[in-house]
């Protein structure tokens, strides 16, 4: 962005891949409904957009619905047989296989994100014990371009090698049947051409197909559902400062717990957790407080710096807001200033 301008907001990420989008989508959808992306690169998507867009989740609801049978246990015996002894915490790869398809039912029923399982795609190391000969990776379903308007063209496209003659998008289950020439290729061909040739009023504008597949389709829909929300996302826009010391990580961490710690005080019907938890928020700022007198570093306000003074000073209005918020809910009105 070629102009310079201040702001707050809830929740701020940095990159429009798969990882940045989702985060930013779940972020809103559990409360921070002020969440901003911002990319350095003229399009977004990053490398998630050029990717084939594959991911590897077992017993996930599109498998299920295709038909295929897995289990638990056996996606962690796979796993722990790929994984050399030591390498990933067990701990890290049950979360993963458990937390995995609860994250893509999360997308499913909240978002524009669709998946379609790859019934012939089958493990890597498909002889280990639990290995499965297909339907536990899945790939973006396809989406039009057109969808996303003016947006569609800020989009970064999937690698070039997944396009037929560089112009007709392919899924990899078409881009498999094309290039071995299994049976059908033929009449799968003739079928994505004619769709490419009649589709005259896009082609005159573009010279790639309307039809999306692959990463930047996943993309494209992760953008779809921010569109539906109205969550800007900024181009040309580069990071310049973070804030780096443990107290002030520490107590962005605790702002960012504030929705999480209202929805568990609700549903136990313990009001005095949000007092606890606001009582750790306060404590430990208080305490990054009195650490700036004896490091001058860890002021809030840093005349040698004004990008950092800029991020800090964001942290306490958020700060200041999670506190509000959280007395108001209490019934607890907050002072404007301490005298």
């Amino acid at each position: 962005m070629s102009e310079t301008r201040d702001m707050s907001v809830d929740v701020l990420v940095v990159g429009s891949g798969n990882g940045g989008l989702t985060a930013a989508l779940c972020a809103y959808e559990l409360g921070l409904r002020n969440v901003l992306v911002v990319d350095k690169s003229d399009r977004y998507g990053g490398v998630s957009a050029t990717s084939g867009g594959g991911i590897w989740i077992p017993c996930s609801r599109y498998a299920r619905e295709a038909g295929a049978t897995d289990s638990y246990e056996e996606a962690l015996e796979y796993v722990l047989g790929a994984t050399p002894p030591g390498a990933v915490p067990r701990e890290m790869q049950e979360t993963y296989l458990r937390e995995g398809p609860r994250m893509l039912d999360f997308l499913h029923e909240r978002t524009r994100v669709r998946y379609e399982s790859l019934a012939h795609y089958p493990d890597y190391w498909s002889t280990l014990p639990g290995a499965k000969p297909g339907h536990r990776s899945l790939e973006p379903s396809p989406i039009l371009r057109s969808q996303l308007g003016a947006d569609g063209d800020l989009l970064r496209d999937t690698h070039h090698m997944m396009w037929m003659f560089d112009r007709i998008a392919m899924t990899q289950v078409e881009a498999q049947v094309l290039m071995a020439q299994l049976p059908g290729w033929k009449k799968l061909a003739f079928g994505m051409l004619r769709d490419y040739v009649t589709d005259v009023g896009w082609r005159l504008r573009h010279r790639r197909s309307r039809r999306l597949a692959c990463g930047c389709a996943g993309v494209a829909r992760l953008r779809w559902s921010m569109q539906d929300r109205q969550m800007p996302l900024w181009l040309n826009t580069r990071m310049l400062d973070l804030l780096s010391d443990e107290g002030e990580k520490a107590i962005a961490k605790l702002i960012a717990q504030y929705p999480r710690q209202i929805e568990a005080a609700a549903a136990a019907h313990e009001p005095h957790r949000v007092a606890f938890y606001l009582h750790d928020l306060a404590s430990a700022f208080h305490s990054h407080w009195n650490r700036g007198k004896d490091h001058p570093e860890l002021r809030f306000v840093n005349e040698e710096n004004r990008e950092l003074t800029r991020a800090r000073v964001a942290l306490v209005v958020a700060l200041t807001r999670v506190l509000a918020s959280g007395l108001g809910i209490l019934g607890v009105s907050a002072p404007e200033e301490m005298r």
